[in-house]
């Protein structure tokens, strides 16, 4: 039975093996109208990301702008630049405390639910200002059967997390105001809150760096997904949020840096 709250619509988004490849369904509940598009891998490791891939992309703008919500199936968990940085940080901490993560800014939930399923120790902290956001990451956690250890919190960033934690991670909003007209429609279908970063495109990260020192236990860790042209400011950021800290950046499949990792002794 579909909870009262569910979504209307929820779009059902999987990891195929090639970019080549579509996938022509979509979950819809008995209770919605007929709704199908045409799905295909999101993101390529490896490779360059072929036509049905645009096609996707578009298909999962369309299917934003009609009210849908995204399903993160288990083909999906394993991409992107935070997911694998998280898991080789938590194995480089000390062994026999618990491991505790809180990802700031959770969305759908992708990567909180990722966390869950590769680290099944972790008690994981999810936070977003939108409730509807934490919505669809409870569904989301509910299909991995993760709800038990991913705690979802309403609040801005850190602030709601009620303990220090080991590692923070967060996919934050970057891009700068005047320049959300311009995006591509396959970023555009994202939530104006999900995107918008203020002026510089930095106004998230530097709520993020002035609570990260009082959440993050020593030592431990901070992974930031960000823009490549932002990636001098934010490590300037990051050395003031987080004084004598060791960071590096993770590059992209194109060489563009795409993630900050800080280490706190």
């Amino acid at each position: 039975i579909r909870p009262a709250s569910a979504p209307q619509r929820v779009l059902v988004v999987c990891r195929l093996p090639t970019a080549d490849c579509l996938l022509p369904t979509a979950y819809c509940p008995m209770a919605c109208p007929p709704f199908r598009l045409a799905m295909a891998q999101i993101l390529v490791e490896g490779g360059r990301p072929g036509e049905n891939l645009a096609r996707a992309l578009d298909a999962v703008a369309r299917a934003a702008a009609q009210g849908c919500a995204v399903v993160v199936l288990p083909e999906c968990l394993d991409i992107g630049w935070t997911h694998p940085a998280a898991r080789q940080m938590a194995r480089s901490l000390p062994a026999g405390q618990p491991l505790r993560i809180a990802d700031g800014g959770t969305g759908s939930g992708a990567i909180a639910v990722s966390l869950a399923v590769h680290l099944p120790q972790a008690v994981i902290y999810a936070t977003d200002i939108s409730s509807r956001a934490l919505e669809t990451a409870r569904l989301n956690c509910q299909r991995h059967l993760v709800q038990e250890r991913v705690t979802l919190l309403e609040g801005n960033l850190l602030e709601p997390v009620p303990q220090a934690v080991d590692i923070v991670i967060s996919n934050p909003p970057y891009v700068p105001s005047a320049d959300i007209p311009h995006l591509s429609r396959e970023v555009r279908f994202e939530p104006l809150a999900a995107l918008d970063g203020g002026q510089d495109g930095l106004d998230v990260v530097r709520s993020l760096m002035a609570q990260v020192q009082a959440k993050l236990r020593s030592p431990g860790g901070l992974i930031v997904e960000i823009s490549p042209t932002q990636s001098a400011m934010v490590c300037a950021l990051t050395r003031a949020g987080l004084p004598g800290c060791s960071y590096s950046l993770v590059k992209d499949l194109s060489g563009r840096e795409r993630a900050l990792l800080a280490r706190v002794p």
